[in-house]
């Protein structure tokens, strides 16, 4: 069960942060809080120290989560423009 500040917790908030900051990216924000992105994720890492491949997994995670919620909007476009044509 992940209650806050475990490693559960921390686990999923950094999944979670990486996955806002490259959707962020992706719909063409602009980085002017990166600071802010930064100082979240250096606070869950200094939890998660004992597993050091993590971020990497992590990134891993919030990657496939971004690709998953864009193929999901396109995919709902596609039906809405189907059903306005119909």
């Amino acid at each position: 069960m992940s209650s806050f500040g475990n490693e559960a917790y921390a686990k999923e908030e950094l999944v979670a942060c990486i996955s806002e900051a490259l959707m962020g990216q992706r719909m063409g924000f602009h980085a002017d809080h990166i600071d802010n992105h930064a100082a979240y994720i250096s606070s869950w890492i200094t939890v998660l120290k004992g597993d050091t491949r993590f971020l990497f997994t992590a990134a891993a995670h919030a990657q496939r989560a971004v690709d998953w919620l864009v193929e999901a909007s396109e995919a709902g476009m596609k039906k809405e423009t189907f059903d306005e044509a119909a």
